[in-house]
């Protein structure tokens, strides 16, 4: 059986989704994480999404282990224009813009 893993990273949560091949969509998680609203224009805390796509793929391995060890392929999808700024270690600078 072949398994896919989807992760959207959208402007006011985190959604995870594992798929079977033949099946479609078996389960998924998803967690809120509200946009930070400043001057004008809106930032995102890059480390509360991170945190959260951990936290779904953490609940999708608990709902579905053997299923996700058989992941073949991971797609990702994020918000268009994001800026992240990092230091030499991956670390965040600041909030994403």
């Amino acid at each position: 059986m072949v398994y896919l893993l989807g992760i959207d990273s959208g402007t006011s949560s985190v959604k995870v989704s594992l798929f079977d091949h033949e099946k479609g969509m078996i389960t998924r998680a998803s967690i809120p994480c509200p946009p930070i609203y400043a001057d004008g224009h809106v930032e995102i805390d890059m480390n509360v999404y991170w945190q959260a796509c951990k936290d779904c793929i953490h609940e999708i391995a608990l709902q579905k282990p053997d299923e996700l060890k058989k992941v073949r392929a991971v797609s990702v999808s994020s918000q268009a224009v994001t800026f992240v700024c990092v230091d030499e270690h991956g670390n965040t600078l600041r909030n994403a813009i």
